[in-house]
């Protein structure tokens, strides 16, 4: 039944999208079964300013204006799979804040591509899924509530900073974590670049740790969990301990592509992927392979929803005034 819904909501949204489908670039409102269409890089804005809490807008593939995100709106795009040429994504440009409170309703955001500086300064519960962010933090009041967020198959390609509150991270790749107040993280089935200097009242399970400046000696990939201010060198070991070998190339030889030469410098097209002998041997404490591609929720890029994956417009309209547009969607 849930799915029918996001089905039929969606199908609405595409007739309204077609119709506006000489700009391209759109961002499709859906308000108690009503779709309302807005053309261009500032539809985000002019969407976000037209919504209320508990609606639904769907961008387009291309580049939107971001703007700061103030209710409980669901926020679809199109997806960040880069090595799909035949997928094109949908991109937010400049910086932008999550200030929901409670009262506003619940956030959602799935398939969005930022490369900018996202501030997250009140968000309750909210859920992040499948987008590919690149520095989080919050704002300069300080005047923030953040709790129970949920980073879901997500790629943070710089850093997370939260000042306090709580996030769970599930089966994400993170290229920094670090904290400068009473936080608290957890960390489950994910691959993690850089741990900063201070994690405080966290844990770790089921992940992959490629911090050589603060690995434990000599473990380096290891589920485990924090339960002090002195970060790694208090941290209380648990079982399926991956032992790190000293040999520069180890790093090749476990993952099917990630090597010694390139564990450093984030990429979008870099999975993560372990090779097919690690994944059997380097297992979690749930029996199934450690880092993002283990657990009950394996990695992946595919959206929870229907997809557009071809559109076609006819460069001119017929004499009849009709525009032909050919679109094709996949279904879950």
């Amino acid at each position: 039944m849930i799915m029918n819904r996001h089905f039929l909501s969606f199908a609405a949204a595409l007739v309204a999208v077609a119709a506006q489908a000489q700009s391209h670039l759109t961002a499709t409102l859906s308000h108690d079964g009503q779709q309302q269409v807005f053309s261009g890089a500032e539809a985000l804005k002019q969407a976000h300013e037209a919504a209320a809490s508990g609606d639904v807008i769907t961008l387009s593939p291309g580049v939107f204006t971001a703007v700061d995100i103030k209710k409980g709106i669901t926020l679809h795009g199109a997806g960040i799979n880069v090595s799909n040429p035949t997928k094109s994504l949908t991109r937010l440009n400049g910086d932008f804040s999550l200030s929901v409170p409670e009262e506003a309703g619940v956030f959602n955001m799935e398939g969005i591509f930022h490369n900018d500086y996202l501030s997250i300064d009140t968000l309750v519960n909210a859920q992040i899924t499948r987008c590919r962010l690149y520095t989080i933090g919050c704002g300069i009041s300080f005047a923030i509530d953040i709790r129970g967020i949920n980073f879901v198959h997500c790629k943070i390609a710089n850093k997370c900073c939260l000042e306090s509150g709580t996030a769970n991270f599930l089966n994400c790749y993170i290229h920094m974590i670090d904290d400068n107040g009473a936080n608290s993280y957890i960390l489950s089935n994910c691959v993690l670049r850089w741990r900063g200097t201070g994690l405080r009242n966290s844990s770790i399970t089921n992940c992959i740790v490629l911090d050589g400046t603060y690995a434990l000696d000599p473990t380096n990939m290891v589920s485990y969990s924090m339960a002090s201010n002195e970060g790694l060198s208090d941290v209380v070991t648990t079982a399926n301990n991956y032992p790190m070998s000293t040999d520069t190339d180890w790093v090749g030889t476990v993952f099917k592509t990630l090597t010694a030469a390139t564990e450093y410098a984030y990429s979008d097209t870099e999975t993560y992927e372990l090779k097919e002998e690690a994944a059997r041997n380097y297992l979690g404490e749930d029996g199934t392979q450690i880092g993002m591609y283990g657990g009950n929720m394996p990695f992946t890029m595919e959206l929870s929803y229907p997809e557009i994956t071809r559109f076609d417009v006819d460069s001119k309209s017929s004499t009849d005034g009709t525009l032909q547009v050919n679109v094709e969607v996949k279904t879950k």
